[in-house]
């Protein structure tokens, strides 16, 4: 089962989700989930179209062409980036659609705690471990190219090239790292408002007793 097509699942979540006293009402929050899974159905599309592209290409160039040994090892490295980008997204839809299925088994899980749930794994996906290992993955062939154009083929257009990639590189990373800090602090900022609605409510609760 994946996350795209189990609209009945998610649906009953939140039909069970009954005299609620939060002041965020579950049909906002299933508005706001829904757009959140439009988002990322979007990027997981996009993702798997850059990553089979980009691998088909330089799959062709290690197969049809001689390029040097360096050259090879770097197209090599970015195919490999790409399929391990590929698996991150992958393994990020599987724990999705796991706890899509795990509510609808359970019928425990409030739609304000699932959604948390999902804001939660979304802000890691931007930062820490699942992050810096998708940057540092991408980072070695792109610069190895750059690098052994930028030298052994100096004063040659390929040789310029090699130089822009080296330039390059360096810039898309530091653009990539903010862009991600951007997601991930957004997450954040949705997952402190839920914790203070929750916080709110209980202090409500203990105030009636």
């Amino acid at each position: 089962m994946t996350t795209d097509n189990s609209p009945d699942v998610f649906r009953a979540l939140w039909q069970r989700q009954v005299n609620t006293s939060f002041t965020m009402e579950p049909i906002e929050i299933q508005k706001r989930f829904s757009r959140l899974r439009v988002k990322l159905r979007r990027r997981k599309h996009c993702l798997y179209f850059i990553c089979f592209g980009a691998s088909v290409f330089f799959a062709w160039w290690l197969i049809f062409t001689t390029p040097p040994i360096a050259v090879r090892i770097g197209f090599l490295l970015i195919i490999l980036a790409m399929y391990f980008v590929a698996g991150q997204i992958w393994l990020d839809n599987r724990d999705r659609a796991k706890a899509l299925e795990n509510s609808g088994i359970t019928g425990q899980t409030s739609c304000m705690d699932f959604y948390r749930a999902e804001l939660v794994r979304q802000r890691d996906f931007h930062r820490g471990i699942w992050f810096w290992s998708r940057l540092l993955t991408l980072l070695p062939g792109l610069l190895l190219i750059g690098g052994w154009s930028a030298i052994e083929l100096h004063g040659t257009k390929d040789g310029d090239a090699g130089v822009v990639i080296l330039i390059a590189t360096p810039i898309l990373a530091v653009v990539g790292v903010w862009l991600n800090y951007r997601l991930s602090r957004k997450h954040q900022r949705q997952i402190d408002a839920i914790d203070a609605i929750k916080l709110d409510n209980e202090s409500d609760h203990s105030m009636g007793a």
